[in-house]
């Protein structure tokens, strides 16, 4: 079963208080609800224990719908920028919590099936002392041709080649 139709069947039985217990995430797992997109169960157990559960029940008894749509959406945003979480598998979740309260009539599913719901880190820049050496030097090329990180290359093969021939005459025969 999807998360969303297993969350609306939960929060038809139990209300929505169940939102702010631990036991959700059995009655989640019972349901299957984890199947067809693994990486959810991270996301959930996030909203469980981060507190956010617990504030979207309290925000859902007075249902005013554009306050709770309000505070479904600055939880979504810090699934996203606080706790590095794939946005559409943060919109899937709150989605279904608002779905499964009858606040939305549909939800969006994640494009990814995988188990990692984390947004990969962007490369960060390489801030050794060489690397702002050669970045400030200018073009950083030589007249062969070679750039300042194929040198870098050339250095660290050549320490390669010269661990390998003190391996080679250090063995014993």
């Amino acid at each position: 079963m999807k998360l969303h139709d297993a969350m609306q069947k939960i929060i038809r039985q139990f209300g929505t208080p169940v939102l702010a217990e631990s036991r959700l995430m059995s009655l989640l797992a019972d349901y299957k609800a984890f199947d067809d997109f693994p990486a959810m169960k991270d996301v959930m157990k996030e909203i469980l224990s981060g507190g956010f559960g617990k504030e979207l029940s309290s925000r859902s008894k007075g249902r005013d719908d554009a306050e709770f749509l309000s505070y479904a959406e600055t939880v979504r945003k810090s699934l996203v920028s606080e706790k590095h979480f794939k946005k559409d598998f943060a919109s899937y979740a709150v989605e279904s919590i608002e779905f499964a309260m009858g606040i939305i009539p549909d939800v969006t599913e994640p494009s990814d099936h995988g188990y990692d719901p984390y947004e990969k880190p962007a490369p960060a820049a390489d801030k050794s002392p060489a690397a702002e050496k050669s970045s400030s030097s200018g073009s950083g090329s030589s007249e062969s041709g070679e750039s300042g990180s194929s040198a870098g290359w050339i250095a660290a093969a050549a320490a390669a080649a010269a661990g390998g021939l003190i391996w080679f005459l250090g063995r014993k025969k």
